[in-house]
């Protein structure tokens, strides 16, 4: 039986500004850069305990967790940035936290080719914004028409109406996690016939949605700037507007879905290094676009199951993320640890645009 204890993730990512930059005494901006617009991404995972049960000489297992999850996105157009010329250009402004309790099994079908993996998880929405940002500029003549509308609702589990009860109002809901891998080279007898043929494909579908949560209060913040009349800088007396309500709306809410395919392929017998290309796609609601693509190739050193090294290279969450992560498995004891450089445009990612750490300390084995 393994034990698990505070692993999570943490990270950050912009498109816009490197390590270096920001930590200048003098910060320089190429204002022409604002063009390809500013996003930012964060993120934060934590599972405070969990833990794991092996049996029947590893074809079967079971376990329970309990995890906390956070995102947060922030992307605004480069014509909104750079005052261009659009009609109806989309944002995101968007976040989401959730605490949930998931129950896993695993077991092999048949014979030791086959693995299915299942999780099943009780989710809660803690916080949850739903975004509208809409942008338009048409330049006409000697006039200038600009028009930004915003609309920010943050669902709460609690009311925040003056005088309500504190009671929660939300709704839990349940998704589910399947897995299977397949011994697809053996099964053909490739490995047999080409000795570098030894692989095992797979197919991840994380987050089915079965159940939705449902949160019911709100607060919402919304405005215009702009409108239907064109700029006057000398008197801007209602070219701003805005303001705040609170009230009660059923909002559904499901987790982000993935479903990604993947390969383990080890080429050589004397060198125990392996290779796992990925691809799939995403579908996450707190953007207006909601589908992206994944894809991805990690390398993988593994000596004896002692020390496991694994380096990566992929677009991930609508980021490039290039990572290193390290596994020391004493047996009684295993610590993990990974780092990765991160950022929505490729380049970036390799210089500083964001950093993403997890960790993770478990017992047993």
């Amino acid at each position: 039986m393994e034990v698990g204890l505070v692993s999570g993730n943490i990270g950050f990512a912009n498109n816009f500004l490197s390590t270096s930059q920001i930590f200048q005494e003098r910060m320089i901006i190429d204002i022409n850069d604002l063009g390809k617009g500013f996003k930012v991404n964060f993120d934060l995972g934590l599972t405070p305990l969990f833990f794991n049960y092996t049996a029947n000489e590893k074809k079967w297992g079971f376990g329970l967790s309990v995890n906390v999850e956070a995102m947060g996105i922030l992307s605004l157009s480069g014509n909104m940035l750079t005052l261009s010329e659009a009609a109806g250009d989309k944002s995101d402004v968007s976040g989401a936290a959730f605490v949930s309790v998931k129950a896993s099994s695993f077991f092999n079908i048949h014979t030791e080719n086959t693995k299915i993996k299942a999780n099943l998880s009780l989710f809660y929405p803690v916080m949850y914004v739903d975004p509208k940002i809409s942008y338009s500029l048409n330049n006409s003549g000697d006039s200038t028409m600009i028009d930004i509308e915003y609309m920010l609702r943050i669902y709460t589990p609690i009311s925040m109406e003056e005088g309500a009860s504190t009671a929660i109002t939300s709704l839990p809901g349940v998704d589910i996690q399947l897995g299977v891998e397949y011994g697809l080279a053996e099964v053909l007898g490739l490995k047999e016939k080409i000795s570098f043929l030894d692989f095992i494909v797979g197919l991840d579908l994380l987050n089915i949605p079965i159940v939705p949560s449902s949160m019911n209060t709100y607060i919402e913040m919304a405005g215009r700037v702009g409108g239907d009349e064109k700029i006057d800088i000398d008197d801007p007396e209602g070219f701003f507007s805005s303001q705040e309500t609170r009230g009660r709306k059923t909002k559904n809410i499901f987790r982000p879905f993935k479903m990604l395919v993947w390969a383990d392929w080890k080429p050589f017998d004397a060198v125990p290094v392996s290779f796992i290309p990925t691809i799939g796609f995403a579908i996450n609601p707190l953007y207006h676009e909601p589908g992206s693509l994944e894809a991805g190739i990690k390398a993988r050193f593994d000596l004896a199951n002692l020390f496991i090294a694994t380096l990566g290279v992929g677009f991930h969450d609508r980021m490039w993320k290039n990572s290193l992560d390290l596994i020391l498995n004493f047996r009684f004891i295993e610590f993990n640890i990974g780092v990765d450089m991160r950022s929505q445009d490729f380049a970036q990612s390799w210089s500083g645009g964001g950093f993403g750490v997890n960790f993770g300390v478990k017992f047993g084995g």
